[in-house]
Formats: structure tokens, sequence, C-alpha cells
């Protein structure tokens, strides 16, 4: 639960390929919010990691992208909870032939 304070809900995401593997240095964003957030975009490690804040209940969505893979976003609602997980699965670009 929230302490009396109000702080923020921490938000634990992983982004990852469809089979599973991490992906090191995407960038992860607020696409909406119910309260105004900055607008800065956090990179993933190694371990397609990255930490964000929620600073109020209410409806979320999270943007994710990467070199090489198509934009995905994830929703979500935050209540009370202190912590929330969450993955966001991008798909690798496909090639049209030609491409290089």
């Amino acid at each position: 639960m929230r302490d009396q304070r109000g702080s923020a809900t921490i938000l634990r995401c992983r982004v990852r390929t469809p089979d599973g593997s991490s992906i090191a240095g995407a960038r992860v964003f607020f696409m909406s919010s119910p309260v105004p957030v900055p607008e800065i975009a956090a990179l993933s490690d190694d371990g397609g990691r990255v930490v964000l804040a929620a600073p109020a209940p209410g409806h979320y969505e999270i943007g994710a992208g990467a070199e090489g893979f198509d934009t995905a976003s994830a929703g979500f609602d935050v209540g009370d909870e202190v912590e929330k997980s969450l993955e966001i699965v991008l798909t690798p670009f496909e090639q049209t032939p030609g491409e290089q």
C-alpha cells in the first residue's frame, strides 16, 4: 500500500522479443497518464529492464521502441500498490526484399 505521503508506484518493466530474449537499449516512455509526467525516455539495461515511477493512481500507457524493432505499447492501471511489473514485447522489423 502507498504510505500517507502518496508516494509513487514503482514500475518494473522488461522489454523483450517474442522468444523471450531481453532487449538492451530500448527506449521506454509514458504515452499517456492521468497526471502530467516528463517527456523523457528511460533506456533498458542489458537484461531489458527499466524502472519508472507512476506518480498517481489511474490509467497509464507506456511505449517502447528499439532499433530494428516495431514500437509497442502496454496499458495498465495503477491503484494503491507500491510496485507493479509489466513486460513489453517488441517484434523485429520484417525486411522487404531488396532492403539491407
